[in-house]
């Protein structure tokens, strides 16, 4: 899938992976809709895209029923009904609703990739906290992938029509290996901290 003209929505779009996405996508003639907590940062961003005017702005907090509601109302109204992506959400978290998402869309030409990135070099990377609370600190800003190589690799996935695409450095084998071997990394995962 070609990104000219086509239309991609990005969360997260004020900051890190998001916003090197949305310079990326804007790059290669994709129209936007960028959405985040903050509207000031998504402003900026979108006046930072390519064509800025052909970009709009959704506040979204996804902690936020209300918020999701209403965004997804505005998604609705341009891309039509959902059929079961509420239902998928609910038992299946952002797996099964990209899943079910992607399945709807398709006769609609639209694509959804589920991106899962590893350690990138973010502000999110830079508070990421062990699970005891301990700063992941200087191994995570070390171990982390550059926003914008992030958001290139992110783009050609999209491009490609990729369903799911991890990125990042060897800390994304363990989603593989959760995923074929699970019981093995259920065990790596407690000898790794401890347990």
């Amino acid at each position: 899938m070609n990104l000219h003209s086509r239309h991609v929505w990005i969360t997260g779009a004020s900051s890190g992976i998001g916003e090197a996405l949305a310079y990326e996508c804007s790059r290669r003639g994709a129209r936007l809709v960028l959405s985040s907590r903050r509207e000031d940062a998504l402003r900026e961003v979108r006046e930072r895209c390519v064509r800025p005017d052909d970009h709009a702005i959704q506040t979204l907090d996804l902690a936020e029923p209300e918020s999701l509601r209403q965004a997804a109302e505005t998604v609705q109204s341009d891309v039509g009904p959902p059929l079961r992506s509420s239902y998928a959400a609910s038992k299946h978290a952002l797996h099964g609703w990209f899943d079910s998402l992607r399945a709807e869309a398709h006769d609609d030409g639209i694509g959804v990739t589920l991106v899962c990135p590893g350690f990138v070099k973010t502000n999110v990377v830079s508070n990421a906290l062990y699970p005891d609370g301990t700063p992941l600190g200087e191994e995570a800003e070390e171990k982390g992938i550059p926003p914008r190589q992030c958001a290139t690799a992110i783009a050609d996935a999209i491009e490609q029509e990729t369903p799911e695409f991890t990125i990042g450095g060897w800390e994304t084998m363990a989603a593989h290996l959760n995923r074929f071997l699970p019981g093995l990394f259920r065990r790596m995962i407690r000898q790794y901290y401890g347990a």
